[in-house]
């Protein structure tokens, strides 16, 4: 090689060694940066001149270094464990938050705990028990019974309004998701416009691309792929989501009745982003991404007691399975046996799921037991059937169906109060009275009556004792001396007294199909926090276990792409001593051709 091309060989040697040092300082600059990269020089050898072609090789003569990439040093199959096991880690993060929150409302009221009013109440019925005549103990009943369906509304409301909460995140949530994969798609194009010549590597923008990456996988399971552009495209849930020109924005529909979200693909005909009827589970990764878990915990729909199965609702008085018309998740059934075996199937897939529609449900279940069972007390319930030829009416013309059986009061087993008014519960709902008078005149001339009850209607909610609909019932407000406490001959009724009282210690209600066992109201309660408590501490074990097997992993991948302040000072301190000695090598060639030109030039 000729002497000016000599000079050639150590500029090209400057120029790597300079790349390489602009390289370590951007490194050293950006330790802590999130997101970053380490980057890396590959240095090659620039192209050969052939001088001769000889029998056995060529003869070459090379012409100095070049940069060949700055690349970023990453681990793909790192990046793809941290990416899933971050989104189960968040799944099991909002599980956890949400048990957590559960746990707060049920066991602070204002300052003391709901178990305190079911407690009062108690109370009272236990010194009502002693003289149920004792109109001082009605009126503090009265006050009582008030103060537990207020305080029993003020827990259900706050439950109805985390749940709500947690829809709201499931808006911002689609929201995130689609912010991140529009960022996703406009780093593709800057990306593969740099890259487009081949020239370059757009480590920068990589680096923001990949920290959306991360994000994205947090909130929803992803897959993704890098073509040889340089564009990745990515899969949430199965579905595309980036493309390689374009981004399908993830959508949502609108409940009417509830005002739930439901994500949706608008690209793909309004399909359900999740198919909720999938086993939660590890091995299905179905246990991954923040929006999964914000819908699984909030649940489809606002519950209450009658979303709990109950076997004697579905059976006889000797428990033994009966006919009848039920639907079930769309399907109807004739046989109680199947139709609680689906209900409770429905149930164990559904609402249990749920850490809101469970909670609501099972503290609903409580409030419908007590209310129900002091009513029963108070207006015994027994059943008619009409025969044929009677024509019973009530005062709006509507007529009773011969042959019917229908649930009435038990007019010779029942109280009166102290004016021998009977019927009156100490519970009542909103718009529907307990009984409707039908009366019924026979052929002598003689009036019939019969006080029908108006069964609980789920459709209605109106018609249900469930907690947003009570009130401590009218009559008895305006005049305590209203209930009926009293034999049908006027002697005050003590053995109603000790069953009002008695209703409290009797285990009468069990927390949910998979837990049978029945309680008294109080133990319920304590079973029901209980659950949520157990339920928590196990989603947070869940939860830090995830927690540490990311760090694990982030530390893995932080070994592969962070930066160290001491291997880049060793590599400054390495390419500095490149840099001087192409510089010298400079010097040496400059005068070599200083002395080569001044001995011609004598000469």
């Amino acid at each position: 090689m000729g002497g000016m091309g000599s000079l050639y060989i150590g500029v090209s040697g400057l120029q790597t060694s300079q790349n390489a040092l602009n390289t370590t300082a951007h490194n050293l600059a950006n330790i802590g940066t999130d997101g970053y990269v380490r980057q890396q020089v590959v240095q090659s050898d620039t192209l050969y001149n052939t001088i001769k072609y000889g029998a056995v090789s060529l003869q070459q003569v090379g012409i100095g270094s070049t940069v060949a990439q700055v690349r970023q040093v990453r681990d793909i199959f790192l990046d793809q464990s941290y990416r899933l096991e971050s989104g189960r880690s968040n799944y099991y993060d909002v599980t956890y938050n949400t048990y957590y929150e559960i746990e707060s409302i049920l066991g602070t009221l204002g300052g003391s705990e709901f178990s305190d009013s079911l407690d009062k109440l108690s109370d009272v019925f236990n010194s009502l028990s002693t003289d149920p005549s004792d109109t001082s103990v009605q009126t503090l009943l009265k006050q009582r019974a008030s103060e537990f369906i207020e305080d029993a509304q003020n827990v259900y409301s706050l439950l109805k309004e985390y749940q709500n909460s947690l829809n709201d995140q499931v808006a911002d949530t689609i929201d995130d998701i689609n912010e991140l994969a529009n960022t996703i798609n406009e780093l593709n194009q800057k990306i593969e416009l740099v890259e487009a010549g081949g020239v370059e590597n757009a480590n920068d923008l990589r680096d923001s691309r990949n920290s959306a990456l991360d994000e994205l996988a947090g909130l929803i399971n992803i897959s993704y792929s890098e073509n040889s552009n340089g564009v990745v495209t990515v899969s949430a849930e199965g579905v595309p989501l980036v493309t390689t020109t374009s981004v399908n924005e993830m959508g949502y529909t609108i409940d009417d009745t509830t005002g739930f979200i439901t994500p949706t693909w608008p690209d793909y005909k309004d399909k359900n982003v999740y198919n909720m009827n999938v086993e939660i589970s590890t091995e299905k990764n179905t246990n991954v991404g923040k929006l999964k878990a914000l819908l699984v915990q909030r649940g489809s729909d606002t519950a209450d007691y009658s979303d709990i199965p109950v076997a004697e609702d579905y059976q006889d008085s000797s428990g033994n399975w009966t006919t009848g018309s039920w639907t079930i998740d769309g399907t109807t059934y004739t046989d109680g046996k199947s139709a609680y075996s689906a209900a409770k199937n429905y149930y164990d897939n559904n609402t249990s799921l749920s850490g809101m529609m469970n909670t609501l449900a099972e503290f609903d279940q409580l409030i419908h037991s007590v209310v129900t069972k002091i009513n029963d007390i108070l207006c015994p319930n027994t059943t008619m059937t009409v025969a044929t030829g009677e024509t019973w009416t009530d005062e709006n013309g509507n007529t009773l169906t011969a042959g019917e059986t229908y649930t009435c009061l038990d007019v010779d087993n029942c109280g009166q109060s102290a004016d021998g008014t009977i019927g009156t519960e100490l519970f009542s709902r909103g718009a529907t009275d307990r009984y409707t008078k039908y009366t019924y005149t026979d052929t002598s001339g003689e009036v019939h009556t019969s006080y029908i009850y108006n069964e609980e209607d789920t459709t209605d909610i109106n018609s249900m004792y469930t907690t947003e609909n009570l009130k401590v019932n009218s009559t008895i407000t305006d005049n305590v001396e209203k209930l009926p406490l009293y034999t049908s001959n006027g002697a005050v009724d003590y053995e109603k007294g000790l069953a009002l009282y008695s209703a409290w210690t009797d285990k009468s209600v069990a927390l949910n199909p998979n837990s049978t066992a029945k309680s008294s109201f109080q133990d319920y309660y304590s079973k029901l926090v209980d659950e949520v408590g157990n339920m928590g501490y196990l989603y947070k074990g869940y939860s830090d276990s995830q927690a540490s097997t990311v760090s694990g992993l982030d530390d893995d991948r932080q070994m592969v792409i962070g930066v160290s302040s001491d291997e880049e000072l060793s590599n400054m301190l390495r390419y500095q001593n490149a840099y001087n000695a192409c510089s010298r090598y400079i010097n040496v060639v400059s005068e070599m051709l200083e002395t080569i030109i001044t001995s011609l030039g004598r000469s």
